[in-house]
């Protein structure tokens, strides 16, 4: 988005956020300029859509599934879907790596998301 250049305003971001299905909604939502998308559930939408529908236009704000991979406690499935993830959206898009802020709240070992965190920053440097 351009910024105000008569003020000298930089561009405004828009986010929006959902922990369930809105994968319907997304391309509206690109469309009326959100600019990043926050999703607790992203393989709800599927990662290659996601890809193909805002790829470029909207950054994708996320952890791993917090419904599908996480609560799985497995190691190699969360490195898996880290890595789908900043191969399909951070490359010539956008991706912000998300951590889930109550992982008490739903019964998550803290170790499973610190997976996630330590594959994204693998991932992203290209190893």
């Amino acid at each position: 988005m351009p910024g105000d250049c008569t003020t000298g305003q930089p561009p405004q971001s828009r986010t929006a956020f959902s922990c369930s299905y809105i994968r319907d909604l997304i391309p509206s939502l690109r469309d009326i300029g959100i600019s990043v998308l926050q999703l607790d559930q992203p393989t709800l939408s599927g990662i290659d859509w996601l890809r193909e529908t805002v790829g470029g236009r909207v950054v994708i704000w996320s952890p791993v599934d917090i419904q599908r991979v996480l609560p799985t406690g497995d190691r190699v499935l969360i490195r898996a879907a880290a890595r789908e993830m900043i191969q399909n959206l951070g490359r010539g898009g956008g991706f912000i790596a998300g951590h889930y802020g109550d992982l008490r709240g739903i019964a998550f070992e803290p170790e499973w998301q610190q997976w996630a965190c330590e594959a994204f920053l693998e991932f992203a440097d290209g190893r």
